[in-house]
């Protein structure tokens, strides 16, 4: 499982962003974003939530989290 700095890695590369372009999108500091992707630091909660509606996506999507289909257990 990849961590959430790989994560945001990954996320930022896929959309072709440099961290100044996700700074601006989230709001977060660019040094920030650069110390999570290097495992330096973990977000904050209202950080993550402000990486996660940048990319779009849930806050379990942003820290790798996959649901399981069987909800049966």
């Amino acid at each position: 499982m990849r961590t959430i700095g790989q994560n945001i890695r990954a996320l930022r590369q896929e959309r072709g962003w440099s961290t100044y372009k996700l700074a601006a999108e989230s709001g977060v500091p660019s040094g920030s974003i650069c110390k999570y992707e290097n495992g330096k630091m973990l977000p904050g909660v209202l950080n993550a939530i402000a990486l996660a509606d940048a990319f779009s996506i849930s806050l379990d999507e942003l820290v790798g989290r996959r649901w399981k289909n069987d909800w049966s257990r």
